[in-house]
């Protein structure tokens, strides 16, 4: 019989992970998307909760991108619409992930 070691994110516990680095990342990935939600709520008191949390959760899933094209190529960040429209990318909220 062989054991597997498993990982589990902090915040999304239905999914495991076969590293703790991936877990972590996942969970580091949540709490971005979070504080984002709360930064557009606190700019944008009428957004409600849920827009807030899913542009939260894009951008947080996209922040690699995102940094690249803000400090070299702000035109690159239409690059992030077509990732999206492509459903590559899959954008769930803080209470789905939870």
């Amino acid at each position: 019989m062989a054991v597997e070691q498993a990982f589990r994110s902090s915040y999304d516990r239905s999914v495991t992970y076969m590293t703790r680095s991936e877990a972590e990342a996942h969970d580091r990935k949540l709490e971005c998307g979070e504080s984002l939600a709360l930064l557009f709520r606190h700019v944008l008191p009428n957004m409600n909760e849920d827009d807030a949390e899913t542009l939260g959760m894009f951008i947080a899933d996209r922040r690699t991108e995102l940094a690249a094209a803000l400090k070299k190529n702000p035109a690159d960040i239409r690059e992030l619409f077509k990732t999206q429209e492509q459903g590559t990318g899959s954008v769930v909220s803080l209470a789905q992930a939870s």
